[in-house]
C-alpha cells in the first residue's frame, strides 16, 4: 500500500469514512515535483454533485471558508470510467512554471493545510450520516 502524505491524509480518510467515496490518489502538494494538492477519487455522479455543490457554498459564497476555489473535474480512466478529481486551478496553474510553484507553494502552504482540515470537515458533514441511500 503507498503511504498518502501527512498534510492530506485527515482528507482521504475522511472521504473514505462514508463508504460512498473510493480514493485513489492524492497529494498535498510538492514544490519542486512540480506536483499540486489533489485528491483523484471514484465516485457516483449523484455523490460528485452533493460535493461540487458543497464545494461551491464553501468557496464562493457569502460564509467562503475555503483559500482556494476547490472544485471537482471529471476524468475517465483506462476502462471508460467516469472518475473525480479534486483540486484548485490556481495550484494546476502554478505548477507549469519550476520557478513559480516553490515559491507560491511556500507562502500559501498553511492556507493549503487550512484547507485540507476545512475539506474533512466538510466531507464529513456532507455524508454523516448518510440518511440519503444515495450510491
Amino acid at each position: 500500500m503507498n503511504q498518502i502524505d501527512p498534510d492530506i491524509a485527515d482528507l482521504v480518510s475522511a472521504m473514505n469514512e462514508s463508504g460512498l467515496v473510493k480514493t485513489i490518489a492524492s497529494c498535498q502538494g510538492h514544490p519542486y515535483k512540480l506536483s499540486d494538492p489533489h485528491v483523484y477519487f471514484a465516485a457516483s455522479e449523484a455523490i460528485a454533485t452533493r460535493i461540487e455543490s458543497a464545494l461551491r457554498e464553501w468557496t464562493r459564497g457569502p460564509e467562503k471558508r475555503l483559500g482556494a476555489r476547490w472544485q471537482l473535474i471529471g476524468l475517465f480512466n483506462s476502462e471508460c470510467q467516469l472518475q473525480f478529481r479534486l483540486m484548485a486551478w490556481e495550484y494546476v496553474d502554478s505548477c507549469s512554471s519550476f520557478w513559480r510553484w516553490p515559491i507560491i507553494f511556500l507562502f500559501k502552504k498553511r492556507q493549503i493545510q487550512r484547507d485540507f482540515k476545512l475539506l474533512a470537515e466538510l466531507f464529513r458533514q456532507v455524508f454523516q450520516p448518510n440518511t440519503t441511500g444515495d450510491q
